[in-house]
């Protein structure tokens, strides 16, 4: 495996062997993350049941609901943030955010609570999992990503459904509100001890990898609207491009071909719709819209081909 020397002074290896300890200690911080969800999911609905009153089902399921909705939104931004401010910053916070959620279980004077409860914990879930994820990717490089992937979500799953037993059964024992809450103390203690004193950042593994590839074998990055306009332009014309080449005698353009000089056109255009380019007049707004259009529009696609294979000197005759 690569290695070099950080900021920090360490040498950076990437491999699962070469940082087993790192790996093996993230592989056990995603269990305590998935432990949290696990240490509420018999109990609750019993105790919106029997302590709250709440008899819909609908409201009962609402902890759920209000759990995925914040969980998917911090899964959406943890990734950025990481970057941003490094992966261990972002454990850490994920940790410091959860820690509330036993505490508001164990003094919820109502449903709402329970509610607010779930949202810290959907937080803590999108911060905490999205980013042992990516630390497990850092450190273990480009030939056992699928390795370090699989570890994470048995760790983390399997953590889920034994919290779940243990809650449970604790349920019987201690009361529903105090098995949660012992147990999520317990577990976010655990969880934010470990992430703050023993995690070692692993952002600089993700950068030697990037730094050691050859950068010239990449294309640009493409923002988020780029890669959507061109994923939703390529859906529409692949069929209507080989019923162009197949249908006309004599063709010795292929798909590919016809498709690369429509890629071309459509790419300059995006170029400029988000401010890249400048145009040099009107007609040229003009011609860059028409080409556009080809991408979506059947009728479109057909004519303005002929148009584009037209430069090379071998125009379909449609």
């Amino acid at each position: 495996m690569l290695s070099s020397a950080s900021s920090l002074g360490r040498v950076v290896r990437l491999g699962i062997r070469e940082n087993l300890h790192q790996f093996f200690l993230l592989v056990l911080i995603n269990a305590f993350v998935g432990a949290m969800v696990g240490i509420e999911r018999v109990v609750l609905p019993i105790l919106a049941d029997e302590q709250f009153g709440v008899a819909s089902r609908v409201a009962i399921l609402s902890f759920i609901a209000s759990f995925g909705i914040v969980k998917a939104l911090a899964n959406l931004f943890a990734g950025r943030l990481s970057e941003r401010f490094g992966r261990k910053a972002i454990l850490v916070a994920g940790w410091l955010i959860g820690f509330p959620v036993p505490l508001l279980i164990y003094f919820a004077p109502s449903w709402g609570w329970i509610v607010a409860a779930n949202v810290f914990l959907g937080i803590n879930q999108g911060l905490c999992w999205s980013t042992t994820v990516i630390m497990k990717i850092d450190l273990a490089g480009p030939k056992r990503r699928g390795l370090a992937m699989g570890l994470n979500e048995a760790s983390g799953y399997l953590a889920v459904s034994l919290a779940a037993f243990g809650s449970g059964y604790l349920a019987g024992v201690i009361g529903l509100r105090a098995a949660p809450a012992l147990l999520g103390l317990c577990i976010s203690v655990s969880g934010l001890t470990l992430s703050a004193l023993f995690v070692h950042e692993s952002l600089h593994h993700a950068r030697h990898e990037s730094a050691s590839r050859d950068v010239t074998a990449f294309e640009p990055r493409k923002s988020f609207l780029e890669v959507f306009l061109i994923g939703a332009a390529g859906g529409f014309e692949d069929e209507f491009l080989t019923d162009l080449v197949h249908q006309h005698d004599g063709a010795d353009r292929s798909v590919d071909h016809v498709r690369t000089k429509l890629d071309d056109q459509g790419e300059h255009f995006l170029q400029i719709f988000l401010g890249r380019n400048r145009l040099a007049d009107t007609q040229e707004t003009l011609n860059l819209l028409g080409s556009l259009s080809r991408l979506f529009i059947q009728p479109g696609i057909l004519n303005g081909t002929s148009h584009l294979l037209a430069d090379d000197g071998n125009e379909f005759d449609l």
